[in-house]
């Protein structure tokens, strides 16, 4: 088993959660600083939000984590919702190792996205 820093232990100690062997024990760590309210995300970064729209976020053992609601096939939409196709003239981007699909014209613009993808 795992032990974890609030004491409990567990048989596994997933990802974004790092594995370290002290004094002969394994351990499992949180990526992020102790003393800041930071989100570990999926690929062990830290950030000081997880942006509601977008991602889910949770507590477990009185950290904050954020993941994401697509799997791994999936688009993530600006809208949050997840689709399997990203088509034009829609942009396909990758953030923190996730597919997110983006509307390419300006968020505060009312502008209509064109096929050759101008706005």
């Amino acid at each position: 088993d795992y032990i974890y820093w609030d004491g409990s232990c567990e048989s596994t100690c997933d990802s974004p959660l790092t594995e370290t062997l002290i004094k002969g024990a394994k351990h499992c760590q949180f990526p992020c600083m102790e003393d800041v309210d930071d989100f570990a995300y999926w690929d062990g970064s830290c950030e000081s939000t997880c942006p509601p729209e977008l991602y889910i976020s949770s507590t477990k053992y009185g950290k904050n984590f954020c993941s994401s609601p697509c799997s791994e096939e999936d688009y993530i939409y600006w809208d949050g919702s997840c689709e399997s196709t990203c088509d034009s003239p829609l942009t396909e981007t990758l953030i923190k190792g996730v597919k997110h699909c983006q509307f390419p014209c300006e968020e505060d613009e009312e502008d209509f996205a064109y096929w050759d993808g101008s706005c």
